[in-house]
Formats: C-alpha cells, sequence, structure tokens
C-alpha cells in the first residue's frame, strides 16, 4: 500500500502533465486506505480492539473492549462470596456479549451483591440495570441498593454461569440455576 503511494507521489508530476487529468485528479495525489473488505465497512468506524483490551479466551470474565456496558464489568478469574467463605473458579470465558447466564452484581463500595439472570447479552442487561439506577426505578433491585447505599459509586458485574445446554423453556431453567446461585 506504502509502496504505491511512494511511486505515485514520486511520479506524479508525469501523470500531472495531461491537461485532462490534472483537472480531474488536481495538483497532488490524494489517498484513501480502505479499512475492511466489505464497501459497506469503508464507511463504519474500525471496530478492532484496541492493543490495551487485548480479547482473551482464558478462562474469566473480561470485557469486550467494544460497548459502554464495559466500564461495568468485573474482570476476574474467580468469584469470592464473602459472607459465606466461598470462592468459586470461572470455568469458561465470558465477556459483555455472553449470554443466557447467570450473572453477580457486585457493589463497589459496600460488597453487597445481585444475583441476576438473563437470556440476552449481559450488555443489554447492565445497560437496563444503569438505566433503572439513572431513574431511581423503585422496582429494580439495585436502583433500590443505589438509593440506600450512602457512598455508592456503582456495580461491577461477572458471569457465574453460563447455561450451554438445558431441557425445556430457557427462562424456566435459568430461573432454577439463578435460584441455586442465589442459596
Amino acid at each position: 500500500m506504502f509502496r504505491i503511494r511512494g511511486v505515485l507521489t514520486n511520479n506524479w508530476d508525469i501523470l500531472g502533465g495531461e491537461k485532462g487529468l490534472t483537472k480531474l485528479l488536481g495538483t497532488s495525489p490524494n489517498f484513501c486506505f480502505k479499512r475492511t473488505s466489505s464497501f459497506g465497512g469503508a464507511f463504519e468506524r474500525n471496530k478492532s480492539p484496541s492493543p490495551q483490551s487485548e480479547v482473551s479466551t482464558e478462562p474469566g470474565m473480561s470485557d469486550c473492549g467494544k460497548c459502554v456496558a464495559c466500564v461495568h464489568i468485573r474482570k476476574n478469574n474467580n468469584v469470592t462470596f464473602p459472607h459465606c467463605n466461598r470462592t468459586v473458579s470461572l470455568r469458561d470465558h465470558y465477556d459483555c456479549n455472553t449470554k443466557n447466564v447467570v450473572y453477580c452484581a457486585f457493589c463497589e463500595h459496600s460488597g453487597n451483591f445481585y444475583i441476576g439472570k438473563t437470556n440476552r447479552k449481559l450488555s443489554s442487561r447492565i445497560k437496563e440495570h444503569t438505566a433503572a439506577i439513572h431513574k431511581q426505578d423503585s422496582l429494580n433491585a439495585l436502583a433500590k441498593h443505589s438509593a440506600i447505599c450512602p457512598n455508592f459509586t456503582g456495580f461491577k458485574f461477572t458471569v457465574l454461569e453460563k447455561i450451554t445446554e438445558f431441557v425445556g423453556d430457557m427462562d424456566t431453567f435459568l430461573q432454577v440455576r439463578e435460584l441455586k446461585w442465589q442459596n
């Protein structure tokens, strides 16, 4: 790509010698580099992860590096529940885009936590919780906690379990697994 740019720049006077081409192309070369292999991709922002947020496949929780929910992710390989002295190692790799999960939301100030479930992307559920906190929605458990926690700074989320195999209705099965984690 850059060789072509050098050749054209160094030899522009040859191309520019044609009167018709000077009107069409201008007096100096202009370059545009395509980022993706599709035509539509030329009009989109580069979606590749930044060097700081390498995409991991190691067991544990990480952010995807691409969405607004990433700031609410608790990056870890295991989860400790201090009230019962229990630590759980995460078996698979999870991120904001993981679906069909039981998740835990930890209050950054008090250490209290909430166990929830979703069959959608975790990022979608995080956005809903965040909106409920901003609206002070009294029907949302996280919003209720944020209202009574004196120095509330936010929640960090992590997946506890991803459901890959089940029999019957996914919502019902997620509800059963959520209850298992709550007890």
